[in-house]
């Protein structure tokens, strides 16, 4: 991650989840920091040192003032309670309406009266430099997968480094975080730590959306976008930054109570020895009509973008033009001189995405090869920009690129969407290609979960280049005309083809395999679909 403070969780994390299997000496160390280890459990120590308590109507705030852990005792309102401890107070107060009352995730268990009261414990303490706060479980929840929980802020944000924001922003962060940290151990404390820093930073978002302090983790992000989504090393500094898949769903595939959906199915799984991150995601995203591979690629092409115009929706963020960085870092330029030639990148992390910039004077295909991988393992998109400002993007094994469709740039995009291995390594592979009248992109999401009750398309970027009529039929498994669109096209244009999953009078159609038959003037593709209910 890059210098300066950060959320000190995860490593209090990996210390309650694993201390055992430190060194003695390492132990004998952070025994002095208040953890203590007995047999195969790991536990640490309040701050019982100090004094003073301020209870508000969900917490109890424990602060001094004396001493190394003493806040200031600025008092202007002369209600007997320090001006630092009543902002703690009111963030927090509104931190848990926002997260608790109106985002409704289940608040966090109690932990009886560890604390003193059965309100949740807030302790304003000396914590190291470099932290903003520090979020520990601890005994008290019923459910198996649960833990009770109390947290530690900064008794001041004096550093340097906390210098780019106010008191109270410091203060704003640090809450929405650390509580939300809370509220995941309520649901799933062995849960996988890269998932609580990325979801815990998108909440930052959701609660203060004018601070964004969350843009400081996207430099060093978008610099390696090769890289693991879910990549721990280092100190967890990658999960900060893969805040940036969650922000592209709840954007784009449900709003936050998809996230919501999500830590819900996390619940449900299984313990520290089998995590079920990925599946507790795709459980998720099933409730919404889509997909994590959907969902992974979708959001690697709307960070080769970074735009915030709806016409380029879905692959957008709202916030894009105020982000700190352009584009992810490019893995390769290759030219087509009209010879095949086959190139050979450097290989791609599970759930990660390289991205090269292709040119072209002469119609080319481009196809994505590897020995050691099947189809489903790597997507290929290709990201066509045109004169005219539109945005196709395509998907496949093997995608046609016509220059004369007025392309301005072209950028593919390799992301691996399982964890099959660890790495991927894999060729590209530049070869002759056609002149095109028309083209399409595959129809996603595919398979499409939908509810009878819910709504949602699946969608097609058409490209017409000669003026010509586009005809669009359906028909189930059983060669049954389901229904027929068609739209004439006077001249060259982009459009999009939306199919809500219904037959011509309207009805949902039922859970089954769906064939696509597409027709223009010179040429004919089909496309096969799943529709899951």
């Amino acid at each position: 991650m890059e210098h300066g403070p950060a959320d000190g969780t995860p490593h209090i994390l990996g210390i309650l989840r694993n201390g055992n299997h430190l060194s003695e000496k390492t132990q004998q160390d952070l025994n002095k920091l208040g953890f203590r280890f007995k047999s195969n459990h790991v536990s640490h120590l309040r701050n019982d040192s100090l004094n003073l308590i301020y209870e508000t109507n969900h917490f109890a705030i424990h602060y001094d003032l004396s001493g190394s852990h003493a806040v200031l005792a600025e008092d202007i309102d002369f209600d007997g309670i320090p001006d630092y401890i009543n902002q703690v107070a009111d963030v927090f107060e509104y931190v848990w309406s926002v997260e608790v009352d109106s985002m409704n995730y289940d608040a966090p268990p109690t932990d009886g009266l560890q604390g003193g009261s059965s309100k949740y414990d807030i302790y304003v303490s000396n914590l190291p430099s470099q932290y903003y706060g520090l979020a520990y479980t601890t005994s008290g929840a019923t459910d198996e997968n649960a833990c009770a929980s109390y947290i530690e802020i900064r008794n001041n944000y004096n550093a340097s480094w906390f210098q780019d924001k106010t008191e109270l922003e410091n203060i704003q962060v640090t809450a929405a975080h650390e509580f939300y940290h809370a509220i995941q151990f309520g649901y799933n404390c062995y849960e996988e730590i890269w998932m609580m820093e990325a979801t815990a930073v998108w909440a930052e978002d959701q609660i203060y959306d004018h601070i964004n302090d969350l843009y400081r983790y996207m430099n060093s992000w978008f610099s390696r976008p090769e890289k693991s989504l879910n990549d721990e090393s280092n100190g967890c500094s990658r999960c900060y930054g893969s805040f940036i898949f969650f922000q592209y769903i709840s954007e784009h595939i449900g709003g936050h109570e998809t996230i919501r959906h999500i830590w819900n199915h996390s619940k449900s799984y299984g313990s520290q020895d089998h995590p079920k991150d990925f599946a507790a995601i795709q459980d998720g995203l099933e409730e919404h009509s889509s997909t994590f591979q959907y969902a992974l690629s979708s959001m690697a092409i709307a960070n080769r973008l970074l735009a915030n115009n709806e016409s380029d929706a879905p692959y957008t963020y709202e916030e894009a033009s105020d982000y700190p960085i352009s584009y992810p870092s490019n893995s390769g330029t290759y030219y087509f001189t009209g010879e095949t030639s086959i190139e050979h990148p450097s290989p791609v992390y599970d759930y990660g995405s390289r991205y090269f910039s292709i040119y072209t004077n002469d119609p080319m295909d481009l196809t994505i090869m590897g020995e050691s991988f099947s189809n489903v393992d790597l997507d290929l998109n290709v990201i066509l920009s045109l004169d005219n400002g539109d945005i196709v993007v395509r998907n496949g094994v093997s995608i046609n690129i016509d220059p004369d469709l007025g392309i301005d740039w072209i950028s593919a995009v390799v992301t691996a969407s399982t964890d099959a291995q660890s790495s991927y390594s894999f060729d590209l592979v530049l070869s002759e290609g056609y002149s095109e009248d028309y083209s399409l992109s595959q129809l996603s999401p595919n398979p499409f979960y939908r509810s009878t009750n819910e709504s949602g398309s699946m969608n097609m970027d058409i490209l017409v280049i000669t003026p010509q009529t586009i005809h669009i039929d359906i028909y189930n498994v059983l060669g049954q005309w389901i229904q027929s669109f068609s739209k004439a096209y006077d001249e060259p244009m982009s459009d999009q083809f939306f199919w809500y999953g219904k037959n011509t009078s309207g009805q949902n159609v039922p859970s089954g395999i769906y064939f696509i038959h597409i027709s223009g003037q010179e040429k004919s593709f089909n496309q096969k679909v799943t529709i899951i209910r």
